[in-house]
């Protein structure tokens, strides 16, 4: 049941879905949907995702227990208390970080699995209704004169 909401995040963001509680239930039924194309590689990803933080934080725990008992160090805990944190930070934002990117190719790849291809997705995100920002418009006057003056 907590895995049909794995998804809710990017289909919102991705599908452009926001405001109405009708369409935050849309945004979780979208969810429900794509992640029954794909339950073991979403299992499986968030498995990863939950125990890889554990093991690295267990690792790193260890590791400076370990030198502190190793150098002899006086008020050992106390020191290990101010210095994980401050070695962990790093390192959860990193994970943190390749989690989001992992968690938005596996919405694509939900996608892909129920035989949506990916232009349509783009295709959407570039005629949303939102308005686009200034550089995306030079972006794209440029691309189009650079395409038609190289043929």
């Amino acid at each position: 049941m907590m895995l049909g909401f794995a998804l809710t995040v990017p289909v919102v963001m991705m599908e452009n879905i926001s405001g109405l509680d009708a369409l935050r239930l849309a945004a979780l039924r979208r969810s429900f949907q794509l992640t029954r194309r794909s339950k073991r590689t979403v299992v499986a990803t968030f498995s990863l995702q939950f125990l890889v933080p554990i093991v690295v934080a267990g690792f790193t725990g260890g590791f400076l227990a370990l030198v502190i008992k190793v150098l002899k160090i006086q008020n050992g805990p106390d020191l290990l208390n101010l210095v994980f944190p401050l070695v962990w930070l790093p390192a959860q934002i990193l994970l943190g970080s390749i989690a989001s990117v992992i968690t938005a190719l596996l919405y694509l790849k939900t996608r892909q699995a129920g035989g949506e291809p990916i232009r349509t997705l783009l295709r959407d995100m570039e005629d949303s209704d939102r308005p686009h920002a200034q550089w995306q418009r030079r972006m794209r006057e440029r691309l189009s004169t650079n395409a038609r003056s190289t043929r």
